[in-house]
């Protein structure tokens, strides 16, 4: 990364009201945001102000959302860019649905559990499909605690314009499904209700 003001290559970057990428040295504090990282900040996503511009989830971890490599790998140098790999609407939503129905699971490795892709799945993630709203943060599977996964999905279908259930499009639902899917995916559920994937 170089600075468009000095030409100095520099791994901090500031980006100033007139859309200029410049250094610690050439930034007056005017900008929004500002880029930090030990390499290319623009190939992780790049780091907020704190956590003030991103939506981080009051009852979720991001171990419990993260597969054991990428959050091993990345939390501790990259930690707001992983949270920038979550659509804002699911990780809304699993706040909801956890004050409602209680206490819900997602990943279980860091406890010593076998799952680690009930929610953000790499691009070359065998586990479910090709293209499946996990790999692109949209979705996610809860195993929920106090209720039936079938119960909650049935307040879904009942309710589904309601204030917890806003952002949700889409469920799956299988014969003998102990777990709740839902997602955020782009799916017209004004006219056609929400996407039931299963049946």
């Amino acid at each position: 990364m170089k600075c468009d003001i000095c030409g100095k290559k520099t791994y901090i970057i500031h980006i100033n009201k007139k859309h200029q990428k410049v250094c610690d040295n050439c930034y007056y504090p005017d900008g929004v945001f500002i880029y930090k990282c030990k390499i290319d900040p623009l190939r992780f996503g790049g780091n907020y102000k704190r956590d003030k511009m991103y939506y981080k989830p009051k009852y979720f971890e991001l171990h419990e959302l993260l597969p054991r490599g990428i959050y091993n790998k990345y939390v501790k140098t990259h930690e707001t860019a992983l949270w920038g790999l979550f659509d804002e609407r699911i990780l809304r939503t699993v706040d909801q649905l956890r004050e409602i129905y209680g206490r819900m699971t997602a990943n279980t490795w860091k406890w010593g559990g076998s799952h680690q892709y009930r929610g953000y799945r790499p691009g070359n993630c065998k586990i479910g499909a090709f293209f499946s709203q996990h790999k692109y943060g949209r979705g996610i599977d809860l195993i929920p605690s106090k209720y039936k996964s079938q119960d909650i999905r049935d307040d879904i279908k009942q309710n589904f314009h309601a204030e917890a259930f806003r952002y949700i499009t889409c469920i799956e639902e299988f014969e003998g499904m102990p777990w709740l899917h839902i997602d955020c995916r782009n799916w017209d559920k004004e006219k056609h209700g929400v996407l039931i994937v299963g049946k």
